[in-house]
């Protein structure tokens, strides 16, 4: 046989052990499991053999364990017929090195070529030269060395700012929610971010709170759509006794302070109270729409 012939797996097919096994009565003779006095059959038992110790065992474990047999036996022989061209290989090398090249898909004559040229010149130089040359190399070998470190102390730098730019932005979306009486829930938090996201893509500058406040507007867009067709009746079926109850209960408050508060400031029925304004600007859904129509969309 050629040092390049095909090499066949060497495992051994039969790798069974000394296994017997044998049914107790619960079975007839067409392998069906036999009635039982109650309802549920029989469980048909067998007595098996390994390494001179009798066992039982069901079905089951038979069916299971000869998938794990088959499946381990496959890799066995996956594993021996790779570990067996590896090693015709390396005699390859050894025995016929231009045959291996060529089965490595090397181009034997180019390769020889170089190595031809790479002793001539080395040949040519002069002590000082192959001195310069070698020092060159290591240069360049330290120089990769360093690099491939700046680039490694980079990447853990940035994925260190990230990881703290994102505790950040997390912090203040927790914070946003808050102010604008929306529940701190992951869904809530990931609608606020994916308003950041989309307003960074597209230079435009959105706070938290104001991302929030888009937010709380499409939960009330929703709810409206949902909920604004609805009579009373289904609308307590909807929302539930406790649900409904609070909001009567909290429409009711509103009332006795409003009533309150124009008792003692005088403020006739129906007229508006003066309320402080906040300084802060916040950005509404037109304005938000407005600054996406002035930017081209993203592709």
């Amino acid at each position: 046989m050629s040092e390049t012939a095909a090499i066949e797996s060497t495992v051994p097919t039969d790798t069974s052990v000394d296994i017997t096994a044998q049914v107790e009565g619960t079975v007839d003779n067409n392998g069906e499991p036999i009635e039982g006095t109650g309802d549920t059959p029989i469980v048909p038992k067998f007595k098996v053999k390994v390494n001179g110790k009798e066992l039982e065992i069901t079905q089951e474990d038979l069916v299971r364990d000869y998938q794990l047999a088959a499946a381990s036996r496959e890799q066995m022989q996956r594993a021996a017929k790779s570990k067996k061209t590896a090693e015709a290989l390396i005699h390859l090398v050894k025995t016929n090195p231009k045959e291996a090249l060529s089965k490595l898909g090397v181009d034997v004559t180019a390769f020889i070529q170089s190595q031809v040229n790479e002793m001539v010149d080395d040949e040519r130089m002069s002590p000082d030269e192959r001195e310069k040359r070698d020092l060159q190399q290591k240069l360049s070998r330290y120089e990769k060395q360093e690099q491939d470190a700046a680039e490694a102390q980079k990447t853990e730098a940035q994925k260190a700012a990230y990881e703290v730019a994102a505790k950040d932005v997390a912090a203040k979306i927790q914070v946003a929610l808050e102010s604008v009486q929306i529940p701190r829930t992951h869904e809530s938090a990931q609608r606020v971010a994916q308003y950041m996201f989309m307003a960074h893509k597209r230079d435009i500058d959105l706070s938290a709170e104001n991302a929030a406040l888009l937010v709380r507007e499409d939960y009330l867009t929703e709810v409206k759509s949902l909920l604004g067709s609805a009579d009373e009746d289904t609308l307590i079926k909807l929302l539930g006794d406790d649900l409904a109850h609070k909001i009567v209960k909290g429409n009711l408050k509103t009332v006795q302070k409003t009533a309150q508060i124009q008792k003692v400031s005088g403020t006739p029925p129906n007229q508006p109270t003066a309320t402080k304004k906040s300084t802060n600007k916040r950005m509404n859904r037109e304005e938000w729409n407005k600054a996406l129509d002035q930017i081209a969309p993203l592709k």
